[in-house]
């Protein structure tokens, strides 16, 4: 298990870059937890955030993904215990899927390899059984 959190605010980054793949993580936190999960960040910027947090701003919430697709409706994870995403990248193809119900089916082809980021700010989150299984 993963407790990052504190000062200076920022990322726990994979050694590795990925292109095409399926990531299983969870993550447990409060309603009012800023995090993401970052896939295809090509060296620690930018990349495809897939947001935790329920309130951002511009409206990319849980689900999400901040700058390129806001879902249909809101999603929420269950605050205090562990929920589970699912990301799947596939040349354009990104799946997000939230405890099992899919928040994202969208085609982008901003990002196409890069690291996996976890964001840790002052708001304590845990992350564990981080699974990626690569896609030919």
């Amino acid at each position: 298990m993963l407790t990052p959190c504190g000062e200076p605010t920022g990322y726990l980054t994979s050694d590795r870059s990925y292109r095409n793949f399926v990531l299983s993580i969870e993550f447990r936190c409060s309603d009012d937890t800023n995090s993401g999960v970052f896939v295809r960040s090509p060296q620690e910027a930018g990349g495809y955030e897939v947001q935790i947090w329920r309130q951002q701003p511009a409206g990319y919430d849980t689900g999400a993904i901040v700058g390129v697709a806001k879902t249909a409706r809101k999603y929420a994870f269950k605050a205090g215990e562990w929920n589970r995403y699912q990301i799947t990248a596939d040349g354009d193809h990104l799946v997000v899927v939230l405890n099992g119900e899919t928040t994202l089916d969208i085609h982008d082809t901003r990002f196409s390899e890069g690291q996996v980021r976890l964001q840790y700010q002052q708001f304590p989150i845990a992350f564990r059984n981080i699974k990626i299984r690569p896609l030919p």
